[in-house]
């Protein structure tokens, strides 16, 4: 997935990374060869098939992260449309692009919208972020080569 990004934004192709349709697409892409076990949530007395792509929706996806409880289920798609408009790069200057990739990614850790995966989302959202264009780059000016040359 990682790799699909990084082509992506080689290409300029690279999609809004806190838009609802590439959140989407990562789970949906992440999980695509699962098979059934692998897509198999349990727990709580609960069991269900997670569907690749899809927010949790029914009761029976709520769930807790040790203390942490997301916002229920009826919930998780007005949370996620607002993440979407509130965490766009399109109108940030680079101080603002900064500040709001660990926003980001805390936030959608917050909001847990998918049953399962959703810490490897966030780390690809946030590598996602990281790679559009006006994004500060590490290595003081240094050409990704260079950098990892050094």
């Amino acid at each position: 997935m990682q790799a699909e990004i990084d082509r992506l934004a080689a290409d300029g192709q690279l999609p809004e990374p806190a838009s609802v349709g590439f959140l989407r697409w990562l789970h949906a892409e992440f999980y695509r060869d699962a098979e059934a076990p692998m897509l198999t949530i349990k727990g709580a007395g609960r069991e269900f098939v997670m569907a690749p792509g899809e927010w949790r929706s029914k009761p029976e996806h709520d769930v807790a992260i040790g203390r942490h409880e997301p916002p229920s289920s009826d919930r998780v798609n007005d949370f996620m449309q607002y993440f979407a408009m509130r965490y766009r790069f399109d109108k940030l200057g680079k101080a603002g692009r900064i500040l709001t990739i660990p926003a980001a990614h805390h936030r959608f850790n917050y909001i847990h919208p998918f049953p399962d995966g959703n810490g490897r989302v966030s780390r690809l959202m946030s590598h996602a972020m990281a790679l559009r264009p006006g994004s500060p780059r590490t290595g003081c000016g240094r050409s990704h080569e260079a950098w990892h040359v050094a």
